[in-house]
């Protein structure tokens, strides 16, 4: 759906834990929903979300580190530029990806099939 004269807008967040001093950097278009989710799979003990490793301590701030960015290109390459500038203090695991999924899985399974060849041994 289109509304007219709406131009859907994203942003680059950083929660970032006041004792440790480690950072979680995402994106999100919704920074209200997305913390929320955040803080809810802190709560269910999701060992997935690295945000827990920031706000496990209670202790953390949040930082709109960009805003009114018009793409999610633009959105990708800007959050990945933050997860590279801050190095080990950030906790992200998962790195945006830059190029679209069908070329990704085609690199990931070519990779794949790499790395798990089924070697032959003769006695």
């Amino acid at each position: 759906m289109n509304i007219s004269g709406f131009q859907k807008e994203y942003l680059i967040y950083m929660i970032k834990c006041n004792i440790t001093s480690k950072i979680y950097i995402g994106s999100t278009s919704n920074l209200t929903s997305r913390i929320s989710v955040h803080l809810s799979s802190f709560k269910q003990g999701v060992i997935t979300c690295r945000s827990a490793l920031v706000l496990e301590g209670g202790n953390y701030d949040i930082t709109v580190l960009r805003d009114k960015i018009k793409t999610k290109e633009e959105t990708k390459k800007a959050e990945l530029n933050f997860i590279d500038a801050y190095g080990d203090v950030a906790v992200n695991k998962n790195r945006p990806i830059l190029i679209d999924m069908a070329e990704y899985q085609k690199i990931y399974q070519k990779n794949y099939r790499e790395t798990h060849k089924i070697q032959i041994i003769v006695a």
